[in-house]
């Protein structure tokens, strides 16, 4: 018999102490051992307890004892209760088949709060606990189920196949009855797991919310919004204003995360919120903004920014600020949401955050997937702004080791981003895009055949014969969804590669003359001026005797004179450096004219140079069969060529060649060349040489060797 201990407070609440006997002799009361248990508060007395007390422990006191040992952990820390908790396991298992409802639910509550704290349950005991849950089903009641789908969500646990049909079953029976929290605890539980309610149950879990809204915590009215938009499922009309409705009215006691959550699932689910909601989660942000994380500091522009909001000038500052103090652990989803959310908003982020944005990118880009890479890339692209030298490199390489992760999407917007950019694309990654565009050319929508076109060209890239040919087949079977700006861009882009009047590709031209005579109203005055381009770039690449297929040809007769009014009438611009090499040329003796507009083509040319003898000249090219003194000066600016500053744009290269094939011995003269020239009899040396050097070679060049016709 065991006797009181002495020393110490008196009772079994006293620390040092025993575990004491029933007055009297005897074993210890069942009733009185779980109040001994429940009221516990250390750990030697918690263990002293299982131990002596062992073989009387029923299924209430070891319900009891978890919810102790959970409580004893929360102060103490979970690294101290390792011991009690394993021999907690030990038992739970011997009184597990005497567990009702209420005792399993508690029990993997209980679980759950430890699993937090680094305690893992073993997973045959979770097993067990499943099948014992399942078999006494019909004694689940609201709480117990909350508490069981929770328990086993927070624990990373995915449910028994037949226990989740039990609950949902058993939920749906009793939706009535449930309380707030455990209508979003349900739904948190589910989606947590990755799992969908049955149609059953999301009908009445939303029945439920919609009809005890007012008694909603900012927490509830969160979880079952994330909860919604994390299954993928649409929210009900009346729950999504009685959600917003709850939200606002509580939005001073939102935290942080709730805030972003909050946005966040509205915006996934593609819903708007109303202006009062909005306002008020941008005060609270404002308000709480020292509080935030990265990922929700990410989450709540993002989420404006989906959802098609101007965030306020004093959240985004807010946010910036935090977001710099925060910024050496931002993760790369974080970083490119941000990115992201900043160019679709059109607002320009600070320069300092995104220069350490662009460093801590660069540091991670190894944990970048395709969708990141494809949208750091066009948010900079978006945002006009220059990305670092090391970030390209670094994610370019990057972006090559993955291609074959990349969608049609990630594909055109990576290319896009660096032709806007205006950066050379690197050639192994050239390559490995367009395999992978190649693979996936049953996927790509008009925009995307269209922008992968248009960004090769722009980029001085030839495509592949195998992926023209797979984007011809994808254009052909897509057609009628290509706009006027997709067509324009596809032409353009077949122009620039000399592949506009290729055997080939003469079907794909025509095939999208018919798209083209179906929109003729519709084009704006730059896609008409690509169209002019496509059109020149056929009638030019014709040979001796051949005519333009009919659908060409009665697009050059419908809208061709439109298309050349468009392209003449785009703004020319005399520079300083043209007007230098102007007058560098006459000084050398050379008869010229500037700002040459060529009738047939509507180019204008820099400079049109004549030798005196010639003075008597008409001012056009003769053919290019003939003998001619005649040259095009085309004086090209930095802006004539991509970021490296020597590699020639798409539309550079297409001039050059389009002026050649016109008869015109072409002269390029880059700026780099000129601005190294020291005095003016350096200069006049210099365009003497240029003019008796370039003669012979009238056309551009594609990058790859690929000589122009």
């Amino acid at each position: 018999m065991a006797t009181r201990p002495s020393g110490g407070r008196g009772g079994y609440r006293g620390r040092g102490g025993g575990i004491p006997a029933k007055r009297g002799g005897g074993p210890i009361n069942a009733r009185l051992l779980t109040v001994m248990i429940k009221e516990c508060s250390e750990l030697g007395d918690f263990a002293r307890i299982l131990q002596a007390q062992k073989g009387i422990l029923n299924n209430i006191h070891v319900g009891a004892a978890w919810g102790c040992l959970a409580r004893i952990a929360r102060r103490r820390g979970g690294g101290q209760v390792g011991d009690a908790f394993a021999a907690l396991q030990d038992l739970t298992h011997d009184v597990l088949d005497q567990m009702d409802a209420r005792g399993i639910a508690n029990v993997l509550y209980s679980m759950a709060k430890l699993h937090k704290m680094g305690l893992r349950v073993d997973r045959e005991l979770l097993e067990a606990m499943q099948r014992r849950a399942t078999a006494v089903e019909e004694g689940f009641k609201p709480q117990e189920i909350s508490n069981l789908l929770w328990g086993l969500a927070t624990m990373g646990e995915r449910v028994d196949r037949e226990l989740l049909e039990a609950m949902q079953r058993r939920a749906t029976a009793t939706a009535g009855e449930f309380m707030p929290q455990a209508v979003s605890n349900v739904l948190w539980g589910l989606a947590t797991m990755g799992e969908k309610a049955d149609r059953g149950l999301l009908k009445a879990m939303q029945r439920r919310a919609t009809e005890t809204a007012e008694q909603f915590s900012p927490q509830d009215v969160v979880h079952v919004l994330w909860s919604l938009a994390t299954m993928g499922e649409t929210v009900d009309p009346g729950l999504l204003e009685a959600m917003q409705r709850r939200a606002t009215a509580t939005a001073g006691e939102f935290i942080p995360q709730a805030v972003a959550n909050l946005l966040w699932g509205l915006a996934t689910m593609g819903e708007k919120a109303d202006r009062g909601l909005l306002e008020a989660m941008q005060r609270r942000a404002m308000a709480t903004a020292g509080g935030f994380d990265p990922q929700a500091i990410a989450n709540v522009l993002w989420a404006l920014a989906t959802m098609g909001e101007k965030a306020d000038r004093g959240l985004l500052e807010a946010m910036q600020r935090r977001a710099k103090a925060t910024a050496v652990v931002f993760n790369p989803q974080e970083v490119t949401n941000m990115l992201w959310a900043f160019a679709k908003m059109g607002e320009k982020m600070d320069r300092e955050l995104l220069q350490v944005f662009q460093r801590r990118a660069t540091e991670t880009v190894v944990e970048f997937i395709p969708q990141a890479i494809s949208n750091v890339l066009w948010a900079l692209a978006t945002m006009r702004e220059k990305a670092d030298r090391g970030l390209l490199d670094a994610m370019q390489e990057h972006a090559t080791e993955t291609a074959g992760g990349f969608k049609p999407q990630e594909v055109s917007i990576s290319l896009w981003a660096l032709a806007t950019m205006e950066e050379r694309a690197g050639r192994r990654l050239l390559e490995a895009m367009q395999r992978r565009a190649t693979e996936t050319a049953g996927e790509f929508t008009p925009q995307e055949v269209a922008n992968l076109l248009w960004s090769l060209a722009t980029l001085g890239q030839r495509a592949d014969r195998e992926l023209l040919a797979a984007m011809q087949r994808r254009t052909m079977a897509t057609v009628g969804g290509f706009n006027p700006q997709n067509v324009a861009n596809v032409l353009w882009a077949l122009a620039v590669m000399d592949d506009a009047f290729d055997k080939d590709m003469a079907v794909f031209s025509d095939h999208l003359a018919v798209r083209i005579l179906e929109l003729r109203d519709h084009f704006d005055e730059s896609e008409k001026s690509q169209l002019h381009q496509w059109l020149l770039s056929c009638e030019l690449g014709l040979t001796s005797g051949a005519s333009l297929p009919k659908g060409v040809s009665r697009v050059k007769q419908e809208i061709g004179e439109a298309c050349l009014q468009a392209f003449t009438g785009q703004a020319t611009h005399e520079s300083k450096l043209q007007r230098e090499v102007g007058a560098a040329l006459k000084s050398a003796g050379m008869e010229i004219q500037e700002e040459f507009h060529d009738a047939r083509s509507g180019y204008s040319i820099d400079v049109l140079v004549r030798q005196s003898s010639a003075a008597g000249s008409t001012g056009g090219a003769k053919s290019s069969e003939e003998p001619t003194d005649v040259w095009a000066v085309e004086v090209d600016g930095p802006f004539h060529f991509l970021g490296d500053g020597r590699t020639p744009s798409g539309s550079t290269l297409l001039k050059r060649r389009q002026l050649g094939q016109l008869g015109y011995q072409l002269v390029p003269v880059p700026f780099w060349e000129w601005n190294a020239l020291k005095g003016e009899e350096a200069k006049r040396r210099y365009l003497r040489d240029k003019l008796g050097v370039e003669v012979a070679s009238p056309a551009g060049k594609l990058a790859g060797g690929i000589e122009s016709r």
